[in-house]
Protein backbone atom coordinates (compact mmCIF):
# COMPACT_ATOMS: atom_id res chain seq x y z
CA UNK A 1 0.00 0.00 0.00
CA UNK A 2 1.44 3.36 -1.07
CA UNK A 3 0.44 6.77 0.25
CA UNK A 4 0.07 9.20 -2.64
CA UNK A 5 1.61 12.68 -2.54
CA UNK A 6 -1.11 15.34 -2.46
CA UNK A 7 -1.11 19.07 -3.24
CA UNK A 8 -0.28 21.29 -0.27
CA UNK A 9 -3.88 22.47 0.35
CA UNK A 10 -4.91 18.85 1.01
CA UNK A 11 -1.93 17.54 2.94
CA UNK A 12 -3.11 18.48 6.44
CA UNK A 13 -6.53 16.90 6.27
CA UNK A 14 -6.59 14.14 3.65
CA UNK A 15 -4.72 10.91 2.91
CA UNK A 16 -5.07 8.79 -0.23
CA UNK A 17 -3.54 5.31 -0.37
CA UNK A 18 -2.97 3.28 -3.55
CA UNK A 19 -3.22 -0.51 -3.61
CA UNK A 20 -1.78 -2.49 -6.50
CA UNK A 21 -3.43 -5.89 -6.63
CA UNK A 22 -2.48 -9.26 -8.10
CA UNK A 23 -5.87 -10.30 -9.40
CA UNK A 24 -4.70 -13.87 -10.03
CA UNK A 25 -3.61 -14.44 -6.42
CA UNK A 26 -5.81 -16.20 -3.87
CA UNK A 27 -7.65 -14.09 -1.33
CA UNK A 28 -5.24 -13.19 1.47
CA UNK A 29 -6.26 -14.93 4.69
CA UNK A 30 -5.22 -11.87 6.72
CA UNK A 31 -7.63 -9.72 4.67
CA UNK A 32 -10.45 -12.26 4.88
CA UNK A 33 -10.20 -12.45 8.67
CA UNK A 34 -10.71 -8.69 9.01
CA UNK A 35 -14.07 -8.72 7.22
CA UNK A 36 -17.38 -9.13 9.01
CA UNK A 37 -20.01 -11.67 7.95
CA UNK A 38 -21.84 -9.21 5.71
CA UNK A 39 -18.67 -8.25 3.88
CA UNK A 40 -17.76 -11.90 3.35
CA UNK A 41 -21.20 -12.57 1.89
CA UNK A 42 -20.79 -9.62 -0.45
CA UNK A 43 -17.37 -10.87 -1.54
CA UNK A 44 -18.65 -14.40 -2.14
CA UNK A 45 -21.53 -13.05 -4.23
CA UNK A 46 -19.11 -11.91 -6.94
CA UNK A 47 -18.94 -14.48 -9.72
CA UNK A 48 -15.47 -13.37 -10.88
CA UNK A 49 -12.47 -14.08 -8.65
CA UNK A 50 -10.86 -10.72 -9.56
CA UNK A 51 -13.96 -8.87 -8.33
CA UNK A 52 -13.97 -10.85 -5.08
CA UNK A 53 -10.30 -10.09 -4.49
CA UNK A 54 -10.73 -6.39 -5.34
CA UNK A 55 -13.59 -6.04 -2.88
CA UNK A 56 -11.97 -8.00 -0.04
CA UNK A 57 -8.53 -6.40 -0.36
CA UNK A 58 -9.92 -2.87 -0.61
CA UNK A 59 -12.29 -3.35 2.31
CA UNK A 60 -9.54 -4.84 4.47
CA UNK A 61 -7.24 -1.91 3.64
CA UNK A 62 -10.01 0.52 4.55
CA UNK A 63 -10.50 -1.23 7.89
CA UNK A 64 -6.78 -1.08 8.69
CA UNK A 65 -6.51 2.61 7.82
CA UNK A 66 -9.67 3.63 9.67
CA UNK A 67 -8.69 1.58 12.72
CA UNK A 68 -5.29 3.27 12.82
CA UNK A 69 -6.88 6.72 12.53
CA UNK A 70 -9.45 5.96 15.25
CA UNK A 71 -7.21 3.92 17.58
CA UNK A 72 -9.40 0.82 17.30
CA UNK A 73 -9.18 -2.83 16.31
CA UNK A 74 -9.96 -3.20 12.56
CA UNK A 75 -12.35 -6.07 13.32
CA UNK A 76 -14.37 -3.92 15.73
CA UNK A 77 -15.47 -1.43 13.07
CA UNK A 78 -19.11 -1.59 11.99
CA UNK A 79 -20.47 0.19 8.94
CA UNK A 80 -23.93 1.54 8.21
CA UNK A 81 -25.64 3.41 5.40
CA UNK A 82 -25.57 7.17 5.88
CA UNK A 83 -27.47 9.84 3.92
CA UNK A 84 -28.27 8.69 0.37
CA UNK A 85 -26.91 5.22 1.29
CA UNK A 86 -23.24 6.26 1.47
CA UNK A 87 -21.34 3.96 3.89
CA UNK A 88 -20.18 5.42 7.20
CA UNK A 89 -18.97 4.10 10.53
CA UNK A 90 -21.61 3.35 13.12
CA UNK A 91 -21.51 5.94 15.85
CA UNK A 92 -19.36 8.23 13.73
CA UNK A 93 -18.62 11.56 15.39
CA UNK A 94 -16.73 14.73 14.53
CA UNK A 95 -13.41 13.04 15.32
CA UNK A 96 -14.08 10.16 12.90
CA UNK A 97 -12.59 10.69 9.44
CA UNK A 98 -14.72 10.58 6.33
CA UNK A 99 -13.69 7.88 3.88
CA UNK A 100 -14.23 6.67 0.36
CA UNK A 101 -12.81 3.94 -1.88
CA UNK A 102 -12.56 3.28 -5.61
CA UNK A 103 -10.95 0.69 -7.84
CA UNK A 104 -10.26 0.06 -11.50
CA UNK A 105 -8.32 -2.83 -12.99
CA UNK A 106 -5.41 -3.79 -10.72
CA UNK A 107 -5.53 -0.60 -8.66
CA UNK A 108 -7.63 0.64 -5.75
CA UNK A 109 -7.71 3.89 -3.82
CA UNK A 110 -8.65 4.45 -0.17
CA UNK A 111 -9.17 8.07 0.90
CA UNK A 112 -9.53 9.31 4.49
CA UNK A 113 -10.03 12.89 5.60
CA UNK A 114 -11.32 15.19 8.32
CA UNK A 115 -13.64 16.94 5.88
CA UNK A 116 -17.40 17.24 5.55
CA UNK A 117 -17.53 15.46 2.19
CA UNK A 118 -14.95 13.18 0.56
CA UNK A 119 -15.04 11.24 -2.69
CA UNK A 120 -12.46 9.49 -4.83
CA UNK A 121 -12.55 7.80 -8.23
CA UNK A 122 -10.11 6.03 -10.55
CA UNK A 123 -10.71 5.06 -14.16
CA UNK A 124 -8.79 3.04 -16.77
CA UNK A 125 -7.92 4.97 -19.93
CA UNK A 126 -8.42 1.82 -21.97
CA UNK A 127 -8.22 2.45 -25.68
CA UNK A 128 -10.45 -0.59 -26.21
CA UNK A 129 -13.27 0.91 -24.17
CA UNK A 130 -15.62 3.08 -26.22
CA UNK A 131 -15.90 6.10 -23.95
CA UNK A 132 -17.70 8.03 -26.69
CA UNK A 133 -20.77 5.87 -26.10
CA UNK A 134 -20.93 7.31 -22.58
CA UNK A 135 -20.73 10.94 -23.72
CA UNK A 136 -24.51 11.57 -23.85
CA UNK A 137 -24.85 10.41 -20.25
CA UNK A 138 -21.63 12.06 -19.02
CA UNK A 139 -21.55 15.52 -20.57
CA UNK A 140 -23.47 18.58 -19.42
CA UNK A 141 -25.21 20.83 -21.99
CA UNK A 142 -22.25 23.26 -21.82
CA UNK A 143 -19.72 20.47 -22.35
CA UNK A 144 -21.56 19.23 -25.42
CA UNK A 145 -21.03 22.66 -27.00
CA UNK A 146 -17.27 22.55 -26.49
CA UNK A 147 -14.85 21.75 -29.26
CA UNK A 148 -13.99 18.05 -28.67
CA UNK A 149 -10.30 18.91 -29.12
CA UNK A 150 -10.43 21.41 -26.21
CA UNK A 151 -12.63 19.21 -24.04
CA UNK A 152 -10.97 17.19 -21.24
CA UNK A 153 -10.62 13.49 -21.97
CA UNK A 154 -13.76 11.57 -21.16
CA UNK A 155 -12.08 9.31 -18.54
CA UNK A 156 -10.74 12.39 -16.71
CA UNK A 157 -14.15 14.07 -16.89
CA UNK A 158 -15.83 10.93 -15.55
CA UNK A 159 -13.32 10.59 -12.68
CA UNK A 160 -13.76 14.21 -11.60
CA UNK A 161 -17.55 14.06 -11.73
CA UNK A 162 -17.81 10.68 -10.01
CA UNK A 163 -15.53 11.89 -7.20
CA UNK A 164 -17.88 14.87 -6.70
CA UNK A 165 -21.01 12.72 -6.68
CA UNK A 166 -19.47 10.13 -4.36
CA UNK A 167 -18.44 12.91 -1.97
CA UNK A 168 -22.07 14.04 -1.84
CA UNK A 169 -23.52 10.54 -1.82
CA UNK A 170 -25.54 11.18 -4.99
CA UNK A 171 -26.36 8.66 -7.68
CA UNK A 172 -24.11 8.61 -10.73
CA UNK A 173 -26.62 8.01 -13.48
CA UNK A 174 -28.96 10.91 -12.80
CA UNK A 175 -26.42 13.60 -11.84
CA UNK A 176 -23.39 13.29 -14.15
CA UNK A 177 -24.73 15.95 -16.51
CA UNK A 178 -25.52 18.40 -13.71
CA UNK A 179 -21.92 19.63 -13.34
CA UNK A 180 -19.35 20.72 -15.90
CA UNK A 181 -15.58 20.17 -16.13
CA UNK A 182 -14.52 22.74 -18.74
CA UNK A 183 -10.75 22.21 -18.64
CA UNK A 184 -8.01 19.78 -17.65
CA UNK A 185 -6.07 21.17 -14.66
CA UNK A 186 -2.37 21.87 -14.73
CA UNK A 187 -0.09 19.74 -12.58
CA UNK A 188 -1.06 19.93 -8.87
CA UNK A 189 -3.90 22.37 -9.63
CA UNK A 190 -7.60 21.78 -8.95
CA UNK A 191 -10.14 21.09 -11.64
CA UNK A 192 -12.29 23.93 -12.85
CA UNK A 193 -15.83 22.99 -11.93
CA UNK A 194 -19.26 24.42 -12.50
CA UNK A 195 -21.65 22.98 -9.92
CA UNK A 196 -25.35 23.69 -9.34
CA UNK A 197 -25.74 26.59 -6.87
CA UNK A 198 -27.43 24.45 -4.21
CA UNK A 199 -24.55 21.93 -4.08
CA UNK A 200 -21.90 22.29 -1.35
CA UNK A 201 -18.54 23.90 -2.04
CA UNK A 202 -16.10 21.24 -3.23
CA UNK A 203 -12.61 21.26 -4.67
CA UNK A 204 -11.52 18.48 -7.02
CA UNK A 205 -7.91 17.53 -7.65
CA UNK A 206 -6.25 15.05 -10.02
CA UNK A 207 -4.30 12.26 -8.33
CA UNK A 208 -0.93 10.80 -9.41
CA UNK A 209 -1.86 7.23 -10.34
CA UNK A 210 -0.15 4.61 -12.54
CA UNK A 211 0.10 5.10 -16.30
CA UNK A 212 -3.08 4.19 -18.15
CA UNK A 213 -5.33 5.48 -15.36
CA UNK A 214 -6.78 8.79 -14.23
CA UNK A 215 -8.09 9.57 -10.77
CA UNK A 216 -9.63 12.47 -8.88
CA UNK A 217 -10.32 13.43 -5.28
CA UNK A 218 -13.20 15.68 -4.21
CA UNK A 219 -13.18 17.28 -0.76
CA UNK A 220 -15.06 19.98 1.11
CA UNK A 221 -13.70 22.35 3.78
CA UNK A 222 -12.03 20.58 6.67
CA UNK A 223 -12.71 20.19 10.35
CA UNK A 224 -10.15 21.85 12.68
CA UNK A 225 -8.41 18.51 13.27
CA UNK A 226 -5.23 16.87 12.10
CA UNK A 227 -5.51 13.38 10.58
CA UNK A 228 -3.01 11.05 12.23
CA UNK A 229 -0.49 9.63 9.78
CA UNK A 230 -1.23 6.03 8.84
CA UNK A 231 1.52 3.47 9.25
Amino acid sequence: MQRLPLPEPLQRDVQVHLLTLDLQAPLAEADWQLLDDGERRRAQAFWCHADRLRFAATRAALRRLLAHACGRDPRSLCFEAGPHGKPQLQGAGVATPAFNVAHAGRHALVALGHVDCLGVDIECCDAVADWTELAPQLLSPRERLQDPVARPTLPATWAAKEAVLKAMGLGIGEHLGACSVPAVPAHAAPYELELPPHWPALSVWPLPVPHGHVAALAASPSFPLMLQDAA
